[in-house]
C-alpha cells in the first residue's frame, strides 16, 4: 500500500506503438522537455536571450533552454517555494525574454504575482505545472495561464510517458511529429515480472531502491519522442475530478500526521482543487532530514529527494542548495487510500531506525 510503485504501469499495452498529435493546444509529447522546447520555438525567443528561472529546479528542466542557446537566470526562492521577489527583480535585465513559474509538488505558485510580474516587464510567462497534472485553479486548468504552460501526467498516473504543451497564441510549433520512443520487449518482460516479485517483498525492495535512487549525476537530456495513443486513451479514462479529491484527501492525512509528530509541512493547508503530487516537508538541517528518511525508509514509505539541482547551483551557496538538503518529499499515489493510510501512520508506523 504504502511503497514507492503507484498502480503498476501495464507495459505490454505499448508494444504496438501509435503516435497522437493535435492541431491545436494543447500538444502532446512523450516528456514534458520535449513539450518545453517546442513551446519556447513557437513563441521565437533568441538565442543569448535570458529566461528567470528559480535557483530551487531539476536540471532536466534546463536543458531545453541549453539546446536552443538561451541563457539562464536565476533567482532565489523563500522556505515556503514562493519566489523572492527582490532576487527576482535584481536579476531582470533588458536581455530578458522571460521568467518560469513553477507549481512545486503540484501546489500552484501565486499566480496573479507572477502574471503582474510578467506584464509589468514585457516577459513572457512560462508554467511548469509538471508536478500537478490535471489540478484546477479559479475553475482554470493549471498550466493553462501563462504563454507557455507544460505539464507531465506521466509523474502522476500509471502510463509510460505522456507531456502536454499549451499555447495561450494558439499557434501551433514546426517539428512536433516525432517517432515514438522505441520499445523493447525482452527488458519490459524481466522488468515486469522483476516488479511483481518486488511489490510482495516491500522490504528487499526498499533495499534495491536505496541502492538506485542516489544522488549521483544523471543524463538530463532525453530524445525528443512522440506522445503515444496508449497513453493518451489511458488519461482520459481517469476522472480529474475524483483524482482531485483521492489526492487532496491523501495529502490532508499526511499533513494531519505530520503535524501531529512535529513535523513542517511546507504547505500545511491546499486548496481541494489541486492534484498534489507529494507532500514536501521543510527541516532545519540535512541530518534531521537525513534520519526522517530513514525512519519512512525503515516503515516501507518511499519519500525522496527532489532535485537534481544543475552543477552551478550545487557548487555555491544559495537558497535553492539549503533547500535541496533540507526537504523531504512524501509520496502520494493512486494506489493509496486515505483511510487505511491513516489507520497504518496512527496505530501501526514505527519511529525509530
Amino acid at each position: 500500500m504504502l511503497n514507492r510503485s503507484n498502480q503498476r504501469i501495464n507495459y505490454f499495452k505499448y508494444i504496438t506503438r501509435k503516435t497522437i498529435q493535435s492541431s491545436e493546444s494543447p500538444f502532446l509529447f512523450a516528456y514534458g522537455r520535449t513539450a518545453l522546447k517546442a513551446g519556447l520555438r513557437a513563441y521565437n525567443i533568441q538565442r543569448g536571450k535570458k529566461v528567470l528561472i528559480p535557483n530551487y529546479i531539476c536540471d532536466a528542466v534546463l536543458e531545453p533552454f541549453f539546446q536552443l542557446g538561451i541563457s539562464i537566470q536565476y533567482y532565489s526562492v523563500k522556505e515556503n517555494l514562493s519566489p523572492d521577489w527582490q532576487s527576482v527583480k535584481e536579476n531582470l535585465s533588458k536581455e530578458t525574454a522571460a521568467i518560469l513559474m513553477v507549481h512545486y509538488f503540484g501546489i500552484p505558485q501565486d499566480i496573479n504575482s507572477f502574471t503582474q510580474f510578467a506584464h509589468e516587464h514585457n516577459l513572457l510567462l512560462i508554467e511548469d505545472n509538471s508536478h500537478g497534472h490535471g489540478s484546477l485553479y479559479n475553475n482554470q486548468l493549471v498550466g493553462t495561464f501563462g504563454e507557455i504552460g507544460i505539464s507531465s501526467p506521466r509523474k502522476s498516473f500509471p502510463i509510460l510517458n505522456g507531456g502536454i504543451l499549451f499555447l495561450k497564441n494558439k499557434k501551433k510549433p514546426d517539428d512536433i511529429n516525432f517517432l515514438p520512443e522505441p520499445i523493447y520487449i525482452l527488458k519490459l518482460i524481466i522488468r515486469d515480472i522483476a516488479g511483481r516479485i518486488l511489490d510482495s517483498m516491500p522490504a528487499v525492495k526498499e533495499f534495491f531502491l536505496q541502492k538506485t535512487d542516489s544522488r549521483a549525476e544523471w543524463n538530463a537530456a532525453v530524445e525528443d519522442w512522440a506522445a503515444d495513443k496508449t497513453t493518451i486513451d489511458i488519461l482520459e479514462k481517469y476522472n480529474l475530478k475524483e483524482v482531485r479529491e483521492k489526492r487532496t484527501a491523501i495529502y490532508k492525512v499526511w499533513g494531519n500526521w505530520c503535524i501531529a509528530n512535529k513535523l513542517s509541512p511546507i504547505f500545511p493547508s491546499i486548496i481541494n482543487s489541486i492534484a498534489p503530487l507529494s507532500l514536501p516537508l521543510l527541516f532545519d538541517t540535512k541530518k534531521e532530514r537525513d534520519k526522517w528518511l530513514a525512519i519512512l525508509n525503515k516503515n516501507h514509505i518511499a519519500a525522496y529527494l527532489w532535485p537534481y539541482l544543475p552543477k552551478e547551483i550545487m557548487a555555491t551557496a544559495n537558497s535553492g542548495r539549503d533547500l535541496s538538503e533540507r526537504i523531504l518529499c512524501i509520496p502520494i499515489h493512486l494506489s493509496m487510500n486515505a483511510d487505511k493510510l491513516e489507520k497504518y501512520l496512527f496505530t501501526k508506523f514505527i519511529f525509530n531506525t
